[in-house]
C-alpha cells in the first residue's frame, strides 16, 4: 500500500514580513523618542553653556529682575540670566560640569538610545546619581582652592565640613 501523506504547506515569509514590519515600526518610534530626547538635552546644554558664559556677576541682580524693560546682561535673556545666576550661586565654576554632563548624556542617548528595560533604567539612575555626586565633589574641591566662586554654595558647605 502506498500511502501518500498530505502536508499543509505554510509559507513563513508572509508572517515574517508582518512581524518584521511591526518590529521596524516599533523600533522607529523608539528611535524618534530617543532622538527627540537627545536633541532637547543638546539644546538645553548649549543654552546653559551660553547663559553661563555670558553671565556677568556685576549685573546678575539687575538682569534677574522680572520688571519689563530692565536691562539684561545675559545673551540668553531673562531665563538665561536667572538660570545662570542659579547655577552660579549653587555650583560656581563647576556649573560647567552640568553642561558637560548634559552634552555627554545627549550623545549617549543619540548613539545608544533611551533605556527601556528595567536593568537599563537602573544603570541610568546610577549614572545620574553618580554624576550628581561627581559635580558636588568637583564643587567641593574647587571651593577648597578658589573659595566661594569656585564651588558655589554646595562646594562651600561641603568644604566647610572638611
Amino acid at each position: 500500500m502506498n500511502t501518500v501523506r498530505k502536508r499543509k504547506v505554510e509559507i513563513p515569509r508572509h508572517r515574517a514580513k508582518k512581524e518584521k514590519a511591526e518590529a521596524n515600526a516599533e523600533e522607529s518610534n523608539r528611535g524618534l523618542v530617543a532622538e527627540t530626547i537627545a536633541v532637547c538635552l543638546l539644546a538645553g546644554g548649549v543654552f546653559l553653556a551660553t547663559a553661563l558664559v555670558s553671565h556677568f556677576r556685576q549685573l546678575a541682580d539687575a538682569s534677574a529682575d522680572l520688571v519689563v524693560g530692565s536691562p539684561s546682561a545675559n545673551v540668553m535673556g531673562r531665563v538665561g540670566a536667572i538660570s545662570s545666576r542659579y547655577f552660579d550661586s549653587l555650583l560656581g565654576w563647576c556649573s560647567f560640569v552640568v553642561v558637560l554632563w548634559a552634552l555627554l548624556l545627549a550623545r549617549t542617548v543619540w548613539v545608544v538610545g533611551w533605556p527601556l528595560g528595567n536593568s537599563s533604567l537602573r544603570s541610568l539612575v546610577n549614572s545620574v546619581v553618580g554624576s550628581a555626586l561627581m559635580a558636588a565633589s568637583c564643587a567641593a574641591i574647587c571651593s577648597l582652592f578658589f573659595g566661594y566662586e569656585g564651588g558655589g554654595l554646595v562646594g562651600s558647605k561641603i568644604a566647610f565640613t572638611l
